[in-house]
């Protein structure tokens, strides 16, 4: 552990707490700073919510935490389980007037054909990106599902 704290000191990362006031780990920290291969060393933990209950990944996007957000998915961090205020993290993505995260999760998850399991949400994560108004969003999700579909054809019998 103290090799990690002091490679993330000598890098620069803030050990402050996170806006919930809760303590949070020393990787939390090296993933706001940008640092993935230390992240990476965490990677069992990336999933496990924080102290606070919170996703990390939830975490960063809550905080409109870019280099974290980004730094968390290259480290292992997997957003399929994730909630934002009763919806997915990718409905939420898909509504989101700031593109980077849905082209962060679109990066990172090859299959954007995203069920919305959530009661009162659209079916779809392309639906969520068109209840909010976010046409260019739902077409960005819309050519991701033909690319998958185009490089992953599915066998007909």
């Amino acid at each position: 552990m103290l090799p990690c704290l002091f490679v993330c000191l000598l890098a620069g990362c803030q050990l402050i707490p996170s806006a919930s006031g809760d303590d949070e780990p020393i990787w939390m920290a090296m993933a706001r700073a940008g640092h993935v291969t230390s992240v990476r060393h965490y990677a069992d933990r990336v999933n496990q919510p924080l102290p606070g209950g919170q996703y990390p990944l939830a975490v960063a996007y809550q905080e409109r935490h870019r280099l974290a957000f980004a730094t968390l998915l290259k480290a292992g961090a997997t957003p399929d389980t994730i909630e934002i205020d009763g919806q997915s993290l990718f409905c939420a993505a898909a509504a989101d007037f700031d593109p980077f995260y849905l082209n962060a999760l679109l990066t990172h998850q090859p299959d954007p054909a995203w069920p919305e399991p959530y009661m009162g949400y659209p079916e779809s994560t392309v639906g969520c990106a068109e209840q909010a108004g976010r046409t260019q969003n739902a077409l960005q999700l819309i050519n991701a599902q033909h690319r998958y579909q185009r490089l992953h054809p599915v066998a007909v019998n």
